[in-house]
């Protein structure tokens, strides 16, 4: 699981049912570091789960 320091690197938003997923790490320049990874896999298994008829 991502820390709670970690938990901003991702943006969501849900608009007419799309999904938009924006990196968010300036720090690191939005490297697909381990962290950032774990977070997208998350985010999509939610997303896949909770309205499978989204778009991503």
């Amino acid at each position: 699981m991502v820390d709670q320091a970690n938990s901003n690197i991702l943006q969501m938003e849900i608009h007419e049912g799309v999904l938009r997923l924006t990196l968010n790490d300036q720090k690191r320049r939005n490297t697909l570091s381990e962290t950032m990874l774990i977070k997208l896999s998350e985010v999509l298994a939610d997303a896949a789960l909770d309205s499978p008829a989204s778009r991503l």
